[in-house]
């Protein structure tokens, strides 16, 4: 993928996601942010499932996300995630959730993952994956 390149999945919201007001529950968007970052992953070559056969687990540190307007039963939304740093132990994916019918950005939002070995304790990124993380920041 080049710098010019987003990568993107699609996901309608399902019903069971939304609230007594019709709107997506605010907790739901960051699965929204896990489906994304998974599927990157998968895309550029490293799934959790052959990170932890690895002995190496990727485990969240922190998140934010910023709610710009809401997405609502049905609606088509396009999931943009993308690497913005990294750093020895840790890797920090950024967001953006946008409504396919009007284009406008639902939610945007990044979650800083850290390298965990198998007792829990964080190591570095393994250097095959570090070197293809970086070759994908994005800004």
């Amino acid at each position: 993928m080049n710098m010019a390149e987003k990568f993107e999945i699609e996901i309608r919201v399902p019903y069971a996601h939304t609230d007594l007001m019709a709107t997506v529950y605010y907790s739901h968007y960051f699965e929204y942010f896990e489906r994304a970052r998974v599927e990157l992953l998968r895309h550029i070559g490293f799934s959790h499932k052959k990170l932890e056969q690895g002995g190496t687990c990727l485990v969240v540190t922190e998140a934010f996300c910023k709610y710009l307007r809401p997405a609502r039963y049905d609606d088509v939304l396009i999931l943009r995630p993308w690497i913005a740093d990294v750093g020895s132990a840790s890797v920090l994916i950024e967001y953006e959730i946008l409504n396919k019918e009007t284009g406008a950005i639902v939610t945007k939002g990044s979650t800083k993952l850290a390298f965990v070995d198998g007792k829990g304790k964080v190591c570095r990124a393994p250097q095959d994956m570090a070197e293809r993380l970086k070759q994908e920041i994005q800004s």
